[in-house]
């Protein structure tokens, strides 16, 4: 998919010629245009990713009004999004413009909860490097309480650290696993015998439900 140049409306003049802070913009397009083409998608992203994760601003209110429509269990396609778009911008014709080109060029949603976890990531980073910079601007007060702000700087990475757990959807995957292991364990110990090896001995074997390995 070739990234799309976005509307002029939604660029910022003050930002010509600044250090781009990480984004990427092909990963964002492929996550917007994956779910134009297939709503189902959203299940697999929405955990991932949120509004406030994309960069560009169009991205940014296009998931936003993606997130609405599917909030209200409505479909979102080119045309009820374009619905959206008319009644909420202030310049409708060249954000059209910019959805029309993402629901056309993108190919599939195969790799789309890769390209969420990309947008997440350089989300990620854009918030630490402005906690970063929160921090040189405070230790450079010659006033300040140290302590104050080693507690300030570790707290604030710890909750960009724990909302990036909350959003690894790899913990869940590992939890619904452990449940499945779990719940077939369960079941093996209702309906009784041992489920391990048998010693021969039939209250042992009773009481241990079997000898497990080590």
């Amino acid at each position: 998919m070739a990234a799309v140049s976005p509307p002029e409306s939604f660029r910022d003049p003050d930002a010509a010629g600044l250090r781009t802070p990480p984004s990427s913009t092909l990963a964002e397009q492929a996550v917007i245009g994956g779910l134009l083409i297939d709503n189902d998608a959203w299940d697999r992203i929405s955990g991932i990713v949120a509004e406030a994760d994309f960069y560009f601003r169009e991205n940014r209110a296009l998931f936003r009004e993606i997130s609405r429509l599917a909030q209200d269990n409505q479909p979102f396609d080119f045309v009820t999004l374009s619905n959206r778009l008319q009644r909420s911008e202030a310049d409708s014709t060249g954000t059209l413009a910019y959805l029309a080109s993402l629901a056309r060029d993108t190919p599939s949603t195969a790799n789309i909860v890769a390209y969420a976890g990309i947008v997440r990531d350089k989300s990620i980073r854009r918030r630490l490097i402005g906690v970063a910079t929160g921090i040189i601007e405070e230790a450079y007060k010659q006033d300040g309480d140290e302590k104050l702000l080693l507690n300030r700087a570790e707290q604030s990475v710890f909750d960009i650290a724990s909302e990036n757990a909350a959003g690894d959807r790899s913990e869940v995957e590992s939890m619904t696993l452990l449940s499945a292991e779990t719940y077939d364990h369960v079941e093996k110990l209702r309906e009784g015998g041992p489920i391990g090896m048998k010693t021969g001995f039939h209250e042992i074997d009773r009481g241990t439900l079997g000898l497990e390995p080590g």
